[in-house]
């Protein structure tokens, strides 16, 4: 494996950005290529996306992030996407914005360790750097649901209430399914929350 370079927070500003901007006009967003940002390493800008979309989710569920291998639905392409489905209709209303915003940030700290794991795994390539990094984040247990095969392991689910009582203080084997990391979870989705933040205040004084 390679050996990782710190990631910063700040890596991960341009993507985020740009997911939020999308989600607010239409309630969907998606991710691919140059549109992550400067930051992120190219090899990674064609490996991974990011999707958002609005769900209805069952029970108190407001926001669910999973991780597909692309390659189950597409023999062609060696990739991930991260898809963060999000109920709309349980953060309706005035904090609409910064109900999301707490979202995105928990959202895109899973992404942040799935980033990292897969610059661990850079240096092979094709089906082999695939095949090694989905054996790092995954079990091999199956679920179901409707037509999609996931990962069970690779679920991500919360509630706003669950959300807004742990805030960043949700334990880093969330994030890391007990692999190694080298990310503060805490100090990024803060950062992230601040970010996002400070960009709206710099957009209503435009």
């Amino acid at each position: 494996m390679t050996e990782i370079k710190l990631l910063y927070s700040s890596d991960f500003f341009d993507l985020i950005d740009n997911l939020l901007d999308q989600f607010l006009n239409t309630q969907t967003a998606r991710c691919f290529g140059e549109e992550f940002g400067k930051n992120i390493n190219s090899n990674a800008k064609d490996y991974f996306s990011i999707t958002i979309d609005h769900k209805e989710l069952r029970n108190n569920i407001t926001t669910l992030g999973v991780l597909l291998d692309d390659l189950k639905f597409n023999k062609s392409r060696n990739g991930c996407t991260y898809a963060i489905f999000i109920d709309t209709a349980k953060i309706d209303g005035p904090l609409f914005r910064p109900f999301l915003v707490i979202l995105l940030a928990h959202q895109i700290c899973h992404f942040a360790f799935y980033y990292e794991l897969f610059i661990k795994h850079e240096n092979n390539t094709g089906n082999t750097m695939h095949k090694n990094f989905i054996s790092d984040v995954t079990s091999n247990k199956y679920i179901e649901d409707k037509q999609e095969i996931i990962y069970q392991n690779l679920i991500d689910v919360h509630s706003i209430p669950d959300l807004l009582k742990d805030m960043g203080e949700i334990s880093k084997v969330h994030f890391t399914r007990s692999l190694d990391s080298i990310i503060d979870y805490e100090r990024f989705f803060y950062d992230f929350i601040e970010h996002m933040n400070i960009s709206n205040e710099i957009k209503n004084k435009i």
